[in-house]
C-alpha cells in the first residue's frame, strides 16, 4: 500500500489506506524539534550521494562526485529551495554552477544562462558533478562564505523561534 505525506504548516499528516497519522511539531520540545531538524537535513543531504550507475560505462559514481551531489544541495538549501528545478535558471544554485561554467570556460554569462536554461534536470546534475565543475562550485561557496564560522545550533534556534526568514 502507498504511503502519502503531506505538509501544512507544523502539521504532518501521514496515510496509508484508510489509517492517518499526524504530528504536529509544534507540540514537540525545542530539542526534539532541534534533532528532527538535523535529521531532515542530514538525510537531504545524503540522498543526494544515492547516484545510479553510469548507464553507458556501467561504473559506480565517484566519492568526489558524490560529494559535489551533496555541495548541490547544500547550495539549494542554504539559497532557499528545497527540491530541484528541472529547468530555469532562477534559482541560486544553477546561479553558482553558472558562475562555475564561467571560470572553466570562460564563456559570457549571459550565454551560459541560456545554455543552462535550455538543459533537462539530468544534464545539469551532471554538469555539477563534473570534477572540475565541481570543485569550482565548492570554491565558490567558500567564497561567499567569506571564511565565516557559521553557528548552525545559532541558526536553528532562531528558525525555530520564529526569529528566521
Amino acid at each position: 500500500m502507498k504511503i502519502i505525506t503531506k505538509i501544512d504548516g507544523t502539521l504532518l499528516t501521514i496515510s496509508m489506506g484508510a489509517e492517518v497519522l499526524q504530528i504536529d511539531a509544534s507540540a514537540l520540545t525545542g530539542t526534539m524539534q532541534r534533532h528532527a531538524l538535523m535529521h531532515g537535513l542530514k538525510q537531504k543531504i545524503c540522498d543526494a550521494a544515492a547516484i545510479g550507475r553510469n548507464p553507458e560505462t556501467g561504473k559506480s559514481a565517484t566519492d568526489a562526485e558524490k560529494i559535489a551531489a551533496m555541495r548541490t544541495v547544500i547550495a539549494r538549501v542554504v539559497a532557499g529551495e528545497w527540491n530541484s528545478t528541472q529547468r530555469g535558471t532562477g534559482s541560486a544554485a544553477n546561479e553558482i554552477l553558472i558562475e562555475a561554467l564561467h571560470r572553466v570556460t570562460g564563456k559570457a554569462l549571459e550565454q551560459l544562462r541560456a545554455y543552462v536554461a535550455e538543459q533537462k534536470r539530468s544534464t545539469i546534475e551532471a554538469l555539477r558533478l563534473n570534477p572540475r565543475i565541481a570543485e569550482t562550485i565548492a570554491e565558490i561557496i567558500e567564497e561567499r562564505g567569506n571564511g565565516e564560522q557559521i553557528d548552525i545550533d545559532a541558526s536553528i534556534d532562531e528558525f525555530l523561534e520564529g526569529r528566521a526568514n
